[in-house]
């Protein structure tokens, strides 16, 4: 008997190891990227000509999407905080910002002590255009993180970012002028539903553009532009599946790629750009400025099982419209805390009861019919009203809890066991073949894995033939 477990075991980690060696070549160049990335990275900062905040922004989002270089990452995301009131009085500092907030869990209205959700909105011209240097990138970048903030971005500026909109289908730097990808890819963004969900029919401008992005993609899966390297990594998220990188720019990206994990500005180039690396690093991890990281939506994985160390968090603004969105909690010492830690803003009454997430509803009043009532999920995937509230209640490590708008009679849209986190803090590094926790291979917790169930199925066996 305990030959035959032998050979089972044995047969099993061949399998392991074969699809451990798999993983850990297609991630390879996302591990190399952030290498790069953070031994640039000088007193917790990048530093470029058009800015340090700029790119130690971009840094945070791309490092934070492929789901590396955590203490890095943290600590870039403080040098931001101690400068968001500077860099934010410019609606596109302001833009970038929310999104840094929005991408780390952290609350876009209270980052670095400014709400930037304010001051993005602040931003927008008169005529619906955006920043002091008004581009269909800096008015989608914008629509993004008022989007992802939960808030309505003003028709204005949707109409405005559409009615830019070339008659090939793509989007320039200024109206009348060829399209580019830089330009077409952050106004399909922002002009794309948020959260995406399945069955959900993209409008047409955005299909447009992503037919004209086809159509521009070279034989060899790259885009041309100012710079190719950036081009192809933005451009080609829109034409990838969440999570899954568009095949034949991430085979042209991947041959971009210099000795020290980094990657040149133009095609075939020598040297190692900064912004250039980023945007590769955020596009081969497969997301983009509209999916990546804690607040993601409910069916991209940057807010599934393979992506939340600790409880995922369900806002369903229920009665008042619109659909769930989803964040990761990293703290959740109680409900509000898992809340405010998922990227979600929240108001409560004199009394300690939520009245308003995310500016929802308008003015912060409750009643037995209309309030935020609190569900937990259950083992049978089910929710479960809470008897407790969002100030009291600790939820446990890989919980998803639920907060629904309405008179308190039904839970969530979102099924919880799309959504359940059922995986370490790491789990997400080392799905991707990245070392552990305590520097071991993910090959190496695989053998082990299998071995001690192994011996287990060995240890109950033999027990049992000696019962028998």
């Amino acid at each position: 008997m305990f030959r035959r477990t032998f050979t089972i075991i044995a047969a099993t980690l061949l399998l392991v190891s074969s699809a451990s060696a798999i993983k850990a070549d297609a991630t390879e160049p996302v591990e190399r990227a952030a290498a790069y990335l953070i031994s640039q990275v000088d007193d917790s900062h990048l530093d470029a000509a058009f800015g340090a905040e700029s790119i130690t922004a971009e840094a945070v989002i791309a490092l934070t999407a492929a789901g590396q270089a955590v203490p890095e990452t943290e600590q870039m995301t403080t040098w931001l905080e101690g400068r968001a009131k500077e860099y934010s009085a410019t609606g596109e500092g302001a833009a970038k910002l929310a999104l840094v907030a929005e991408v780390v869990g952290k609350d876009p209205r209270s980052f670095g002590g400014v709400d930037l959700i304010e001051q993005t909105l602040a931003g927008i011209q008169p005529d619906g255009s955006f920043g002091a240097s008004p581009s269909p990138y800096s008015a989608g970048l914008a629509a993004v993180a008022l989007k992802r903030a939960g808030v309505s971005v003003p028709a204005e500026l949707t109409d405005w970012l559409a009615a830019q909109q070339e008659a090939d289908g793509g989007f320039s730097y200024s109206k009348g002028q060829p399209a580019d990808a830089d330009n077409t890819a952050l106004a399909a963004l922002g002009l794309t539903p948020y959260p995406a969900k399945g069955g959900v029919e993209l409008p047409q401008p955005v299909l447009d553009a992503m037919h004209w992005a086809e159509g521009a993609q070279q034989s060899d899966g790259h885009w041309e532009g100012f710079s190719p390297i950036n081009s192809t990594a933005v451009l080609g998220s829109l034409l990838s599946d969440p999570g899954v990188p568009n095949a034949a720019a991430a085979t042209w990206l991947t041959g971009q790629q210099l000795a020290d994990g980094g990657f040149p500005a133009s095609a075939d180039g020598t040297d190692a750009d900064l912004f250039a690396s980023i945007q590769a690093l955020l596009f081969l991890s497969g997301y983009n400025y509209l999916t990546a990281g804690a607040a993601a939506s409910p069916e991209s994985p940057a807010t599934t099982s393979a992506a939340c160390p600790g409880v995922l968090v369900v806002v369903d603004p229920g009665s008042l419209g619109g659909s769930p969105l989803v964040g990761c909690a990293t703290e959740y010492s109680t409900g509000y805390t898992a809340l405010i830690s998922a990227g979600f803003s929240i108001e409560t009454t004199s009394q300690g009861m939520l009245c308003q997430v995310n500016g929802m509803p308008e003015t912060c009043v409750t009643s037995t019919t209309a309030y935020w009532s609190y569900w937990h999920s259950t083992a049978d995937g089910s929710w479960e009203y809470s008897d407790l509230g969002g100030g009291t209640y600790k939820p446990p490590s890989g919980a998803v809890e639920g907060w629904v708008f309405g008179d308190g009679s039904v839970g969530p849209q979102t099924d919880p066991d799309q959504a359940r986190p059922n995986v370490t803090p790491t789990s997400r590094e080392m799905d991707k073949g990245m070392v552990g926790p305590d520097g071991s291979t993910v090959l190496t917790i695989a053998v082990i894995a299998v071995l001690v169930a192994g011996a287990i199925v060995a240890v109950v066996v033999r027990r049992r033939n000696r019962t028998n």
